[in-house]
């Protein structure tokens, strides 16, 4: 699993010299601690130095002057809080600022070695100094260290080239020195050089522009005063802002050597410069440095993030990813509505392109740190922190002048990041790191803005750590509001990390400690402590709780039944309330106690000894030693990657994590996720195959099975097993003994075997066999198929559609919920079975006890079956059986043999759809005849299914419902409302009197209307039936339609329709398709309406109708002295008979008339003369 996270904090409240110290201001309100920074060792006694800035403090009667605190280090530090007002000249001194609100130190940095001496020097920047006329240019001075002793203060006006000296900015308003940076070689030439920003140098043509200057270290030393304008050429060179208002300048540092070509670089930020028409973007620019006395190439980094304030800290980092190149760090603390974000670029030795755009960082070439909530303003500032850790990594510290811990408001945060060579998420939010990858320094009050300024102190208290120091100019003494403050953090292998001392809750916790003498308190629940380098104290409480040392980079060795603990982490800890113990990836000796141990190896060789106790032993991968000793103890190999092959009775273990295992006093196996192989002893066995195609076999001993996950094969073999499948369509095999089956979820199949078993199929379709002896089956839920076997055995089909056989025995069958069935299809002689009073002879059946069954499959031979109030159905298989439905409504299917079917009660229906041969039903009468039916007595059944052959089915007065199913049929409905069903075939309907529902299914269905005794009206197409017979009829599927003796109307569909008028004048419609008009006796209407039709008028006076679009028609027997022929609808407008004449041809056939669009009607055996002016109409 992974390292659960501890986050390391430090909040400067707690420094008590030990891990740090605290300076406060003398005054109030003179921004003291706004600028700090490490200044290398400026007095040579190998410590190094620190200075931190009052640039608003009054000096003697100049308002505003400033000043700069220099602390020398010391061995072992400087207490808890360090005076200021003990500052003597050998403890440190003060630097005074001369003018009023010159503003002496708004600016301090280190300038490494300016002067070849050997002894590192200060540098200081006053943008509001050096008046002159009528307002300050700004100015930057440099303090040299000495070994020979610096006073109590010193004036920056006593400058005189050799104890330092003057810079002088170059116009009016450049503020000069707003920012400076120093202790690099950006020329090659071996001595350190500085950086000075001026924000407001201007041209002729814009303002504002701002410039970046280097000025080059001199071995030969400066005089008093050296002025910005000749820092020009051999001694230094000058970069101008490029835009109007940027600004450039408003922050410098040394970059360390980006591209690995020897020479340090400069970053410089402008983040008030406007890009692509983006306001407040920011500009950050890198200047490679060169061994020449010019500017080298430029890097411009850019982000068109709208008012993030790019550049507007910027530094170099070191080589903080191990990689041998420095690193840089651009921030825009105002992105994201104050969130704020810094983004760190990697150094390489093929430099950067000559644009740089942030939003390209992809964890490669860099990585981006956020801010937690709006208005941290992580990024205020941001800078290199040497190596505090002392992993051999640099570090960096980030500030965010608004972040808190959230008991106090905007207390301020300074993010400590350590390096790493193992690469950096691409982008995070440091509050969450862990302790072992950073670690965060809260302010101690609200409002102080810790953060505004960060910088790394050096080595100031000589233990080879290096220092952080951080300002708060917002923090009050205990005696001084507005005070402002510094807090200097010590640097330790042990950075940020104070012994934790946790205790869970009442649930399941994970706990772990900072590395330190930690102690944890589990509680409650089911705790997880997590043991770490050190002296740790480690007391599970209640619940079963587990000592872990899976971070341990060295082997542990713990016995938790003498209490012995020893190795990696766990060596000197102390444990209580534990009962599991997780080793590391090492050779671990796990040795368990009393209780029942979980002990987990992990990777490795590991010993596992359970000793007393039901323990559960995880070896992990490498060749293990599993050890149970006394109770019934489990090898558990559920990590394992591949399947495992183990079996107790030879002693053979392969495959997977079990691979090269040892096993000893074991008596259950876990399986892994994958189709494991497990086989048991004569040892009362556990073997679970968890998920994968599982074999699992218990030998000799009455074992436990779970097959858990997977399409398992479960043998209990001898003895009593309990065996349960799990998910999965599992086989289960009882074998000898009184065995327990449980199928769980899928389509199980379970067989008992011998001995008297009890067997449970549990969710899904499963398939019960008890075997031998007095079995109990119960289906449970699914459409489970129970069969009993010998014995008198115990069936419940639980849920669901069953199948219940209960075999030889008296048994005892209760089909449960659902439509169940109980079949004594096996047995050789005949059964009587009585539902309604339970008797149960014959055959299998005798002494049968049966309750919530359904469906009886009968016997071969001569059957008696008596159903009850359900909705029973009976198989009465071959012979002459008697079936009798009793109440409901019931469905018998008699099979071959002479039957007797009885409905009794309810609506009740006889079925015939297995027979071969097709029947012949009549339940007017009761008789049957033809295929399964013959022989068939029929009494009070309602309803008939018929076979896939032709069948005749013929109902009586009540409401029959008669299924033809396939094959070519004839329905008779009888009296009442009958439901007449075709199926396939071309069937054939008559449903006489009442509200029948005809339904034709496939094929060319004909219904007949021959017997009603008045005329009918059926509209095939919009499905309108009345009149006669058809009153209340609902016909759909049908086809064809005949017709009364009475003057019907019959109107067709989409289908080629035969509509047949028979006696009557009736009126027959064709309507789509191509239809067949038969119009009978009687003076007939045909109007074949659209695509082809047949039209036949036969005896009487017949109208043929032809419209627009009626298609090429036939009529077969025209009669000119008594028929009529309509066209006055016909495409062709006829205005004459001489016109029709003209459309017609005569062939030998008869006469041909083009009817117009396309239309024609051809007129057998009618000649040109016999159309007349009486029988055509126009």
């Amino acid at each position: 699993m992974t390292r659960p996270v501890v986050t390391g904090s430090i909040n400067v409240a707690d420094l008590d010299g030990s891990n740090g110290f605290s300076i406060f201001g003398t005054q109030a309100n003179t921004q003291f601690g706004y600028t700090v920074s490490g200044i290398g060792d400026v007095n040579g006694d190998g410590f190094d130095d620190i200075a931190v800035s009052a640039y608003a403090e009054g000096v003697g009667g100049n308002s505003g002057a400033g000043r700069v605190y220099i602390i020398f280090g010391q061995p072992g530090g400087l207490g808890a809080e360090f005076n200021l007002s003990s500052l003597d000249g050998s403890n440190g001194f003060v630097i005074n600022g001369t003018e009023e609100d010159g503003n002496v130190g708004f600016a301090v940095s280190a300038a490494g070695d300016v002067n070849g001496d050997g002894i590192d020097d200060i540098l200081i920047g006053t943008p509001a100094g050096n008046f002159e006329l009528i307002a300050p240019t700004g100015a930057a001075y440099v303090v040299y260290g000495t070994d020979d002793g610096f006073g109590a203060n010193l004036s920056l006006g006593s400058l005189n080239g050799n104890n330092g000296f003057t810079i002088e900015g170059e116009s009016f308003g450049d503020a000069f020195g707003f920012s400076v940076s120093g202790g690099g070689d950006v020329n090659g030439d071996g001595i350190d050089d500085i950086v000075i920003g001026a924000i407001g140098t201007d041209t002729s043509f814009d303002s504002s522009l701002g410039s970046t200057f280097v000025l080059f270290g001199d071995a030969d030393g400066f005089g008093a005063t050296v002025d910005a304008e000749d820092i020009r050429g051999q001694n230094g060179y000058e970069l101008l802002g490029t835009e109007e208002f940027d600004r450039t300048g408003l922050v410098v540092n040394i970059a360390g050597d980006i591209n690995g070509d020897g020479i340090d670089d400069v970053i410089s930020g402008s983040p008030f410069a406007n890009r692509e028409g983006v306001a407040y973007t920011g500009e950050a620019v890198i200047i490679f440095g060169e061994e020449s006395t010019s500017r080298g190439d430029t890097v411009r980094i850019n982000h068109e993030l709208l008012g993030g304030y790019n550049g507007f800290a910027v530094d170099g980092l070191g080589d903080i990813n191990g990689d041998g190149f420095d690193d840089v760090a651009v921030t825009a603390p105002n992105a994201i509505f104050g969130v704020g974000a810094v983004y760190v670029i990697f150094g390489s030795e093929d430099g950067l392109q000559t644009e740089f755009d942030l939003a390209s960082i992809d964890g490669e070439n860099g990585f981006v740190i956020s801010g937690q909530n709006f208005g941290d303003f992580a990024g205020f500032s941001v800078g290199a922190a040497g190596d505090v850790n002392g992993d051999g990594l640099d570090d960096f510290i980030v500030g965010a002048i608004g972040a808190d811990d959230g008991s106090e408001f905007d207390t301020g945060a300074a993010y400590v990041i350590f390096g790493r060579d193992d690469g950096f998420d691409p982008f995070f939010v440091p509050a969450g790191l862990d302790v072992s990858e950073g670690v965060t320094i809260f302010g101690a009050n609200s409002g102080d803005g810790l953060g505004r300024r960060v910088s790394s102190a050096g080595d100031i208290n000589g233990d080879g750590y290096d220092d952080l120091i951080v300002g708060a100019a917002g923090a009050d003494s205990d005696d001084l509001t507005g005070s402002g403050a510094a807090y200097v953090i010590y640097g330790s292998a042990n950075f940020g990390q104070v012994p934790v001392s946790q205790t869970g809750t009442q649930g399941s916790d994970a706990l772990i400690g900072a590395g330190l003498d930690d102690t944890l308190e589990g509680a409650g629940g089911n705790d997880t402590l997590f043991g770490t380098p050190g002296a740790d104290i480690m007391n599970g409480g209640e619940g079963t709780d587990t000592a872990s040392y899976e971070f341990s980079e060295e082997a542990v060795n713990i016995n938790l039944a003498n209490g012995a603990i020893r190795g990696g982490d766990a060596a000197r800890d102390t444990l209580e309330g534990i009962e599991n113990l997780t080793g590391s990836s090492l050779a671990d000796r796990l040795i368990g106690d009393a209780l029942d141990n979980v002990l987990n190896g992990g990777d490795g060789d590991d010993t596992l000894i359970g000793a007393d106790g039901a323990d559960v032993l995880i070896g992990g991968a490498g060749a293990d030693i599993l050890d149970g000793r006394s109770g019934s103890d489990v090898a558990d190999y559920g990590s394992s990657d591949a399947a495992i092959n183990i079996n107790l009775t030879n002693g053979a273990i392969r495959g997977g994590d079990a691979a090269r295992d040892t096993l000893i006093e074991v008596e259950g196996i876990f399986g892994s996720a994958l189709a494991d192989r497990i086989v048991g002893n004569a040892a009362a066995n556990d073997l679970r195959g968890r998920d994968g195609a599982d074999t699992l076999i218990g030998a000799a001993g009455n074992d436990t099975l779970f097959g858990e996950a997977g399409d398992d094969l479960l043998e209990g073999r001898e003895n009593a097993d309990f065996i349960s499948a799990g998910t999965g369509d599992d086989t289960l095999l009882g074998g000898s003994g009184a065995d327990r089956l449980r199928g769980d979820s899928g389509n199980d199949h379970i067989s008992g075997d011998e001995g008297a078993d009890s067997l449970n199929g549990g969710a899904g379709n499963d398939a019960l066999y008890g075997g031998d002896s007095r079995d109990t089956l119960n289906g449970s839920d699914g459409n489970d198929t129970l069969q009993g076997g010998a014995g008198a055995d115990m069936l419940d089909g639980g849920e669901d559609d069953d199948l219940l056989q209960g075999d030889d025995g008296a048994d005892t069958i209760d089909g449960g919920e659902g439509r169940d069935t109980l079949t004594y299809s096996s047995s050789e002689e005949a059964v009587n079975v009585n539902l309604t009073n339970g008797a149960s002879r014959g055959g299998i059946a005798a002494g049968d006890v049966i309750t919530n069954v359904e469906v009886i499959v009968a016997t071969s031979g001569d059957d008696r079956l008596v159903g009850d109030t359900s909705d029973n159905a009976f198989y009465g298989g071959a012979g002459d059986d008697t079936l009798v439905g009793a109440d409901g409504d019931d469905t018998l299917v008699g099979g071959s043999g002479s039957d007797v079917l009885d409905g009794r009660e309810g609506v009740d229906t006889a079925s015939f759809a297995e027979s071969a041969s097709a029947v012949s039903v009549n339940l007017s009468n009761g008789r049957a005849g033809g295929g399964e039916a013959r022989g068939d007595q029929l009494l009070n059944i309602e309803n008939v299914i018929g076979s896939a052959q032709s069948d005749r089915l013929v109902g009586d007065d009540a409401d029959n419902r008669l299924d033809g199913g396939d094959g070519d049929d004839t329905l008779v409905g009888g009296g009442g409302d009958d439901r007449l069903v075709g199926g396939s075939g071309n069937d054939l309907f008559d449903g006489r009197s009442g509200a029948d529902v005809i339904i034709g299914g496939d094929g060319v269905d004909t219904i007949l209307y021959t017997t009603s005794e008045a005329a009918v009206v059926i509209n095939l197409n919009s499905g309108a039936v009345r009149g006669g017979d058809a009153a209340g009829d609902a016909v759909t599927q049908v086809e064809n339609v005949t017709g009364s003796a009475f003057n019907d109307r019959l109107v067709g569909d989409s289908a080629d329709n035969h509509l047949i008028g028979g006696d009557g004048n009736d009126v027959l419609i064709g309507a789509l398709g191509n239809d067949t008009l038969l119009g009978g006796n009687g003076n007939d209407t045909l109007d074949g309406r659209e695509d082809d039709d047949a039209l036949t008028g036969g005896d009487g006076a017949d109208v043929f109708i032809f419209g627009g679009a009626s298609g090429n028609d036939v009529i077969s027997d025209f009669d000119g002295t008594e028929d009529t022929l309509d066209l006055s609808g016909a495409a062709s407008d006829f205005s004459s008979l001489s016109e029709v004449q003209a459309a017609s041809t005569v062939t030998s056939s008869g006469l041909v008339l083009d009817l117009g669009g396309g239309d024609s009607v051809v007129l057998l055996g009618v000649a040109l003369s016999d159309l007349t002016e009486d029988n055509v109409v126009i």
